[in-house]
């Protein structure tokens, strides 16, 4: 280990994702070995002690996957990772060695295993990642939704307690015209029962007579 490798080896990725792997550690590793692994490494990249310009970055990565680890919670989620890796490998090693078995071929070299345990971590961690970021735009098109109709119900809200507003402030102009209204009907009707009050003459008729009466005779 020297300084020029482990600031290489940190600074070299874009993103690290596996704690367990910037610290060089397996999954099994105690608190302790965690403790003292992150000391030693830091003993090669401390920013004090290191004058090379990746010094602070490459610190920061360690710190960052050591302060990771002091979390029990989060430590257990990167442990179960870590084992399911495994699993995988192991079931695809086995698949692929008894297919091979079947065609003559040689079994694959324990050495790999390390490396492919490492890409099978990235690419479980990769899968979680995505899975997060869909569950991220996920919430934001809720959260939008959900701001969206709050949106909507208070400007009806608003629009209702405006129309409510309208409707007081004109409540005098209605009450005003429906006494004028009321006033008026009554006038109406107090000249219609004051005329059905009034004297009138009797309708004279004149008597009619026949143009040529008939002489009655008597016997």
């Amino acid at each position: 280990m020297t300084t020029e490798s482990q600031l290489e080896r940190l600074c070299s990725r874009e993103k690290w994702v596996n704690p367990y792997e910037v610290l060089m550690l397996g999954p099994n590793a105690t608190d302790e070995e965690i403790r003292s692994k992150f000391r030693k490494i830091s003993k090669y990249i401390h920013p004090d002690k290191c004058r090379d310009d990746r010094a602070l970055q490459a610190f920061h990565i360690l710190e960052s996957a050591y302060k990771t680890l002091q979390d029990q919670e989060k430590k257990h989620i990167y442990q179960r990772i870590m084992r399911e890796a495994k699993e995988r490998v192991d079931f695809e090693r086995k698949k692929e060695n008894r297919r091979r078995e079947t065609l003559g071929f040689s079994k694959l070299p324990e050495d790999t295993i390390d490396s492919e345990l490492q890409d099978m971590c990235n690419r479980i961690f990769r899968e979680i990642e995505e899975r997060k970021i869909h569950i991220e735009k996920y919430d934001f098109t809720a959260r939008k939704r959900a701001r969206e109709e709050e949106e909507k119900r208070r400007e009806e809200e608003e629009s209702r307690v405006q129309e409510e507003k309208e409707w007081e402030r004109s409540r005098d102009k209605r009450v005003n015209a429906w006494r004028n209204f009321t006033i008026k009907k009554e006038k109406k009707n107090v000249k219609k029962k004051m005329k059905s009050f009034e004297l009138k003459p009797p309708t004279v008729r004149m008597e009619e007579r026949p143009n040529n009466p008939e002489r009655q005779v008597w016997h």
